[in-house]
């Protein structure tokens, strides 16, 4: 008769195989019975492990973006075994112990590489960290080339940035800017808006303004123009 880990003794013919196993401690026991029922009550066991490679899920990353001006990050994980312990490492550096929920503060502007691996109980590391990259962005873009001209009933505004950007103008009547060309979807590094039906011989004031794709937003001093008679 066999068992395996307290599970009900079975008729068994050895040798006996089993599959599928969980990683962790087993306990085999075999006992004997003759023909006329008698039972080996003592019977004979084998204790041992099974050490199956622990692997690493990355639950959550934060921030979710590929491209961020946020200088802080936060990250969850998990290992398919419970008694597993953590080690983390960030852009490089040697792996240290961890628990899910580190977070970093301060990111430089950059590219980040954060990868944490699952260790079994015996030491042993997941071959294969889980990781996320992400780049972090604090610099808004530069305008450059700036430059207005004016018609009799119209003013064209253009622009260069340094890197791809959004294209938002305020505009208004004297040094008001309470007027607007909604903000555009896209990026780009060459911005040109022409406002048309102004009032002629009237002085009109300008704001260009928008935001890189990391969420850097940009604004250029107030221009003023007159528009001819």
């Amino acid at each position: 008769m066999c068992s395996l880990d307290g599970a009900a003794e079975v008729e068994c013919v050895l040798p006996v195989s089993y599959s599928g196993l969980s990683g962790g401690s087993h306990v085999f026991v075999v006992r004997a019975v003759d023909a006329a029922g008698n039972r080996d009550e003592s019977g004979a066991s084998f204790a041992f492990e099974i050490r199956l490679p622990v692997e690493t899920t990355l639950i959550s990353a934060h921030p979710t973006e590929e491209l961020t001006r946020d200088t802080s990050a936060a990250f969850t994980f998990a290992a398919d075994q419970s008694t597993a312990s953590f080690e983390c490492s960030l852009d490089g550096a040697s792996f240290s112990a961890c628990s899910s929920g580190i977070s970093y503060a301060g990111l430089a502007d950059g590219i980040h590489t954060f990868r944490v691996r699952a260790v079994d109980p015996w030491g042993e590391p997941d071959a294969s960290p889980a990781s996320h990259s992400w780049t972090v962005d604090t610099t808004p873009p530069e305008v450059q080339n700036f430059s207005i001209s004016a018609t009799t009933n119209s003013i064209t505004v253009s622009w260069v940035t340094n890197e791809p950007a959004t294209t938002h103008l305020l505009f208004g009547v004297g040094s008001l800017l309470n007027q607007q060309v909604p903000e555009t979807a896209t990026y780009q590094t060459t911005h040109t808006l022409k406002l048309v039906g102004l009032t002629s011989n009237t002085t009109y004031s300008v704001l260009a303004q928008g935001h890189d794709r990391a969420g850097n937003p940009y604004t250029f001093v107030v221009r003023t123009i007159r528009t001819g008679r």
